[in-house]
């Protein structure tokens, strides 16, 4: 082989390398955001909590959804509208304003790991949801 074929793939089996060593950790330490996603869901329903999405369509009257499973935020995500996301409390209908997002936050903040140290936080919950595996 000859040196330029070698400096032309050697970007590329390096990339391989790099990416083959991250992998596996980031795999093992950290749940992928729809498994942290449906844990966090099952921890709020089990200690009397619901997320409630307020979604603002242009021109309209907001709509409020109930946050069940995780293809609901994925679709709410999908949706890119403003968002003001709520938690609500089934027993006294007691109601804490999260964050309002804006579409080009969304995916970033509601379908990863800020959203939970929010929820979290707001419900009083930090050391059930790390040990839920919800957040570290």
């Amino acid at each position: 082989m000859g040196s330029k074929a070698w400096w032309r793939i050697l970007p590329g089996v390096l990339a391989l390398v790099l990416l083959a060593q991250v992998a596996p950790a980031t795999a093992q330490t950290d749940p992928t955001p729809s498994e942290r996603f449906e844990k966090g869901l099952a921890l709020l329903k089990d200690k009397g909590y619901a997320l409630l999405a307020e979604i603002t369509l242009e021109g309209e009257k907001p709509q409020r959804e109930k946050i069940t499973a995780y293809t609901d935020m994925v679709l709410l995500v999908n949706k890119r509208q403003p968002v003001t996301l709520f938690l609500l409390h089934s027993s006294d209908k007691q109601e804490t304003k999260l964050t309002t997002l804006k579409p080009n936050e969304l995916a970033a903040k509601a379908l990863g790991a800020w959203l939970w140290y929010k929820v979290c936080a707001a419900a009083d919950l930090l050391e059930s949801c790390r040990g839920a595996g919800v957040i570290s």
